[in-house]
């Protein structure tokens, strides 16, 4: 007959299910800043490719791209994008936007990219990995809720 027990006593488990708790309640809030700035990156990089299709066009056709709603693609862009290239991604959606008015000395006009999100770290993070108040060309609108980073071009 052997002499040792079979399984684990109440207060083990307990105090077993204490630590592990403890341990997923430090690392849960670091994964989502992890994941916040991935998404982040995956965003800046999105707009990149839409800032680099939008010259392309003005090069071939020496007018920048009309506006589109946001998370659709604009048709003038379509050729100069990659294949399949989405402007809604999982944790945020694209708007190209381009503006031009008339002053006392000539044509003024405003290219620019903006993200939208619906978590507002995404946008916090987003607005330091692209320099935050240095960058005169970056405009962040993080509510705590939800974002919007909208970032100019060529102006």
């Amino acid at each position: 007959m052997r002499g040792g027990r079979r399984g684990f006593s109440l207060i083990e488990l307990l105090i077993v299910l204490t630590v592990m708790s403890l341990l997923l309640g430090l690392a849960l809030p670091q994964y989502h800043m992890l994941r916040s700035r991935a998404v982040a990156a995956q965003a800046i990089g999105a707009t990149q490719v839409v800032r680099n299709a939008a010259y392309a066009h003005m090069e071939a056709t020496g007018r920048w791209p009309d506006d589109a709603a946001t998370g659709d693609v604009p048709a003038a862009l379509v050729r100069f994008l990659p294949e399949g290239f989405q402007f809604t991604h999982s944790g945020f959606s694209i708007a190209w936007r381009h503006s031009s008015w008339s002053t006392p000395t000539g044509e003024q006009s405003a290219q620019m990219t903006q993200v939208r999100t619906d978590d507002a770290s995404v946008c916090d993070a987003m607005n330091r990995l692209l320099g935050g108040n240095r960058n005169q060309d970056l405009l962040a609108a993080c509510d705590g809720t939800t974002g919007m980073v909208t970032q100019y071009y060529d102006n």
